[in-house]
């Protein structure tokens, strides 16, 4: 989660390193000292951010002054007449759950006591912002957030359709990260959840970033409330999944299969007919080969017209990619080791889930799978 890319931010990123590369002992005190002069907004704004930069680095300094931290956090984020101090509150919270577990805790109902009324405020910026510490408090605390769920979760449905592609990604995330963290209290909402997220998905319209977030969130759910209930919406989920998962984008397709992946072991015998469309999607994705290669070889640009080995002109094939194999001084082409394969992550988590959704359906699903061996 990205705050003003300004001063603020440049400073902070520079003080996270720090605290990251130096003994604790040294800035530690200085940032605790500044947080408990701070008696105005510019300074509780500074004061929080500061502490929020150093929870990585200082973990064990931050969880001896944890209640004065988690005060002085909740009174930033309750500064409704400064936005600044506010959105610094709220930005905080996503570090401190993150780096100051388990201690933290104790503290995030009182956390999300303060952030379920940012999720209707007027500003989006904001309702984002506050979806996002939502997700990264949901994911430190677990099933400590059950209690808060009943007023959490409709709050977020509430919010979705009033936010941009961009906003609504987040919320979708959010309610992902609370079905993960508190099943049975999220149990109940489901159908309301299920019904919501089919909005995004049938909109051609949707960028790849929500349908991405939306699909995530609808596994999550399916999981949550189990094959009877999520059987109305099954047929519609699955298609959505399967269109995806042939798309060009990475994390698109990693969550479609993940989807699939999660849906096997409870209704499974109800993927029978798509079973075709899905191993050839997972098929392509495995095959396709979507790395990049790059010559390393210290003599490669020797000359303006160097050779591969097959005696073709190097350079770049018809996508852009490099073709040269390099040669040696005497003509002779550069050995493998001299080229660099490059994947991006998310190429690779895509290919991973995958995996793991064919591994899914050859265990669940052995007899459907058995022509497919």
């Amino acid at each position: 989660m990205d705050y003003h890319a300004s001063a603020p931010s440049f400073g902070g990123s520079l003080l996270s390193e720090i605290a990251v590369n130096l003994p604790e002992k040294f800035v530690a005190p200085l940032v605790l000292a500044f947080v408990s002069e701070a008696n105005d907004g510019p300074t509780r704004k500074a004061s929080v951010l500061a502490c929020a930069a150093i929870a990585e680095g200082c973990p064990k300094s931050l969880r001896k002054v944890l209640p004065q931290l988690v005060k002085a956090t909740n009174e930033a984020i309750a500064s409704a007449d400064d936005a600044l101090c506010q959105e610094a509150g709220v930005f905080a919270v996503a570090p401190l759950c993150e780096f100051l577990k388990p201690e933290i805790e104790l503290h995030v109902t009182a956390f999300m006591e303060q952030l379920v009324p940012l999720l209707s405020n007027p500003s989006e910026r904001l309702r984002k912002m506050a979806a996002q510490s939502v997700e990264c408090a949901c994911i430190s605390s677990g099933p400590t957030i059950s209690d808060i769920v009943p007023e959490l979760l409709p709050a977020l449905v509430s919010t979705l359709p009033t936010c941009s592609q961009e906003g609504q990604a987040s919320v979708c995330r959010a309610i992902a990260a609370v079905g993960e963290a508190a099943p049975d209290a999220f149990r109940p909402f489901g159908e309301d959840v299920l019904k919501l997220l089919m909005q995004p998905l049938a909109d051609s319209k949707v960028g790849w970033e929500l349908k991405a977030s939306a699909i995530e969130a609808a596994g999550v759910t399916a999981t949550c409330i189990g094959a009877d209930r999520f059987a109305p919406f099954f047929d519609f989920y699955v298609n959505q999944a399967i269109s995806g998962m042939t798309g060009d984008h990475s994390e698109l397709n990693e969550d479609c299969f993940t989807f699939c992946a999660n849906i096997v072991p409870t209704l499974g015998h109800k993927l029978t007919p798509y079973i075709p469309r899905i191993i050839e999607a997972v098929r392509n994705s495995i095959q396709n080969d979507t790395a990049s290669y790059d010559n390393m070889h210290p003599l490669k640009d020797t000359s303006p017209f160097s050779m591969d080995g097959n005696g073709e002109e190097d350079g770049p094939d018809e996508e852009g990619h490099s073709t040269s194999m390099g040669a040696d001084a005497n003509g002779t082409a550069s050995a493998p080791s001299d080229i660099h394969m490059k994947v991006s992550l998310s190429e690779l988590h895509e290919k991973k889930a995958a995996v793991y959704l064919l591994g899914s359906i050859a265990f669940c699903l052995r007899c459907s799978f058995g022509e497919y061996a």
